[in-house]
């Protein structure tokens, strides 16, 4: 019986969590570390706390503070593994820390590979895009750019003009004006 209340209240913690804004950072942060104490191998806080710790990196005051979250940011991805193997919420955790410790490439290639394993293909190739999205050149953001395009519009009319405006402004925020407009048209077509 206990074991179910300990279950209960890890759940109204993550329930509570969702519904909290990111302005409202501390209540969210406090719900999802009242969800993670009930049960750690929760997928939603878990990612919420990490990706908090990965906004939080650019303020870190100096090489330890870095290596703390770092640390705390990859504790966060093995406990998504642990919860579910198969979503990429690990590899994006990751991903983001190598991005932010200035290895977008990096980043990218984990990506590249970790998207075809993963169950949750879209979301993992929409972060792979955007990591891509910021490295010079084309082909590896055309390569990533085709993939998405490919999976996000397998699913649903819908899903693909949401994955049709995204690319938009991935290649918008390249200057790629011809592209963006050229997907902005396929979305509404």
């Amino acid at each position: 019986l206990e074991f179910r209340r300990v279950l209960f209240r890890s759940a109204l913690a993550e329930v509570c969590a969702r519904w909290w804004q990111p302005e409202r950072r501390a209540l969210r942060r406090a719900c999802d570390e009242a969800a993670l104490a009930g049960n750690s191998a929760l997928l939603g806080p878990n990612e919420r706390l990490a990706n908090d710790l990965l906004d939080d990196l650019v303020h870190a005051p100096d090489a330890a503070a870095t290596a703390a979250i770092a640390a705390k940011v990859e504790e966060h991805a093995r406990a998504a593994e642990a919860a579910d193997p198969m979503s990429s919420v690990g590899p994006r955790l990751r991903a983001r820390l190598l991005e932010a410790e200035g290895k977008p490439s990096d980043a990218e290639d984990l990506l590249r590979d970790a998207c075809d394993e993963v169950n949750d293909r879209v979301p993992c190739l929409r972060s792979r895009a955007r990591v891509a999205a910021h490295l010079p050149g084309e082909e590896r953001f055309a390569a990533a750019e085709k993939d998405l395009r490919i999976a996000g519009c397998a699913a649903s009319e819908a899903a693909c003009a949401d994955t049709l405006v995204f690319l938009a402004d991935l290649r918008g925020s390249r200057g790629d004006l011809h592209g963006m407009v050229a997907h902005l048209l396929k979305a509404v077509a």
